[in-house]
């Protein structure tokens, strides 16, 4: 438990070191700020969740080796060998994560220390395990009551074996719950993206004529509404999906780190990628699409970001080498003119909207034609 809090507190201030600094840099890039969300995100839980898998991984293993240890003590006993000689002959073999702990005992033993205090040391330095845990109580219990060790030893083991398979099982079953809670996660996270993409377009506008979802009140909500309603509720889907499916499948909302880590790590992905970034929109209007050489093209237009009209918008328009920049009016409007080629033909005039790192660029065509 110590260094799991030693670690996250560790992580979130390397977080917060590297993440202050950065969104102070990028302000008020929002489209990267989301990126190094996600980058504190993963520097805050990250760690975490590595060394709780990583931990987790080493208690099944030692759990796994745990009977084989028990049944060789056991086997040694009933040939005539004492207790504190099997565990040091034991530390011979290949236990897997297990190896390091009885060869601990071994070596304790070898020392002159004593047995029931080894047992003792051993139990607390595999507290995490229930399983050996409570089995190491049940043999010190065995061992001062002067009973049949090797008997109780080897019962041990069995029950041990059984409920590692019966957990085995119920792990397998369990897995495809989790399948299920990342799929329905998935699938969310894909309909919130269609409602931004293809609902929110509609209601704007419906709320801008004065009809639909919103005519009964005053305007419709901005587009920062949507998108501050959107990245909660990803947030709260992604932690809950997340704790649900550790809880479900280890027992420990702790072990849902690791989902969490991921399913937030998909929905902020989705979230800066489809919905954070604002589209701007801009539109051309020629007056008369034919001049003569050297004459003027007057065009006016309006600038919009997510279908809201935008004033103090960059507009640039070029035509060849000539350029012109203005910038649209309170109402989101403006109005322009350049000067057409000398020469007689077909030429592509270009108008640039730039608003807040965002730009969109269209095209049209003119005629130059003599008189």
């Amino acid at each position: 438990m110590k260094d799991t809090v030693t670690i996250l507190i560790v992580s979130i201030a390397a977080a917060i070191l590297m993440g202050v600094p950065l969104i102070i840099i990028i302000w008020p890039n929002y489209i990267l700020m989301g990126y190094v969300l996600l980058l504190v995100v993963g520097i805050s839980v990250g760690p975490i969740t590595a060394y709780t898998y990583l931990e987790q991984r080493r208690i099944d293993d030692m759990e796994i080796h745990f009977p084989a240890f028990l049944r060789e003590l056991s086997e040694s006993k009933r040939a005539g060998v004492n207790l504190p000689n099997s565990i040091m002959n034991a530390a011979r073999i290949d236990y897997g994560a297990l190896t390091e702990e009885v060869r601990k005992m071994g070596n304790q033993l070898s020392w002159g220390v004593p047995l029931p205090k080894v047992l003792k040391m051993f139990q607390k330095r595999t507290e995490k395990s229930q399983y050996v845990n409570r089995s190491m109580a049940i043999v010190l219990e065995s061992y001062y009551g002067g009973g049949d060790i090797a008997a109780t030893m080897e019962a041990i083991a069995n029950s041990v074996g059984d409920l590692k398979e019966v957990e085995k099982e119920r792990n397998s079953i369990l897995s495809e719950q989790v399948l299920i809670i990342y799929s329905i996660h998935f699938i969310f996270v894909a309909i919130i993206i269609a409602m931004y993409k293809i609902m929110l377009p509609l209601i704007a506008v419906q709320g801008t004529s004065g009809a639909g979802l919103f005519s009964s009140v005053a305007s419709a909500p901005s587009t920062d509404y949507f998108k501050i309603l959107f990245f909660l509720t990803l947030t709260i889907q992604s932690v809950a999906n997340g704790l649900v499916a550790g809880e479900a499948k280890e027992g420990s909302l702790s072990a849902g780190l690791k989902h969490t880590l991921i399913m937030l790590s998909v929905a902020i992905f989705g979230y800066t990628t489809f919905i954070l970034p604002t589209s701007v929109n801009v539109t051309a209007n020629i007056r008369n699409n034919q001049v003569f050489p050297g004459g003027r093209v007057e065009l006016f237009g309006n600038v919009d970001e997510e279908n809201t009209r935008v004033a103090e918008a960059s507009i640039i328009v070029s035509l060849l080498d000539e350029e012109v920049i203005t910038v649209t009016d309170e109402n989101g409007e403006y109005t322009t003119s350049i000067t057409a080629p000398t020469i007689s033909g077909v030429y592509t005039l270009s108008v640039t909207a730039i608003y807040e790192n965002t730009e969109k660029t269209i095209e049209r065509e003119i005629f130059v034609t003599s008189p």
